[in-house]
């Protein structure tokens, strides 16, 4: 049985569109960029330190994966919300909408991020592109 505030809600769009977007989206990984902007000053990400560069590495790739969860959860808020709004709730409509395409741009910004922590820009372009998590 999952716990009703649970991860797994918010996946599965079980939060208003509301919670997802200013609790989820915006206040939760507050702490996430906090600490990615004291790593970066300390050189972590630029480290010639194995280890410490690896460390910094994986902090991103935590950073990407909380990332890739939260466009995930806004896409299915969004859909509930619109789903609540076509079924006469007090929802509107143009929220979700607006939801949705922000779930789609984070989506692009999800995609530029894995493309260049896997290092795939870096091999075809010679560098990171200037989009998402691990950008020039």
């Amino acid at each position: 049985m999952t716990h009703p505030h649970s991860l797994g809600r918010a996946w599965r769009g079980g939060y208003s569109l509301a919670v997802t977007f200013w609790v989820l989206g915006c206040l939760a990984p507050t702490p996430i960029f906090i600490g990615k902007v004291w790593l970066r000053e300390a050189g972590v990400f630029g480290s010639a330190d194995p280890v410490i560069h690896a460390a910094g590495q994986a902090f991103l790739w935590l950073e990407w994966l909380y990332f890739a969860f939260i466009t995930v959860a806004l896409w299915n808020a969004s859909i509930r919300h619109l789903e609540r709004a076509r079924q006469g709730g007090r929802e509107r409509a143009a929220w979700g909408r607006l939801g949705q395409c922000l779930a789609v741009a984070s989506g692009a910004l999800a995609l530029g991020s894995l493309a260049n922590l896997s290092g795939l820009t870096t091999l075809v372009l010679g560098r990171p592109l200037y989009i998402g998590l691990g950008g020039g």
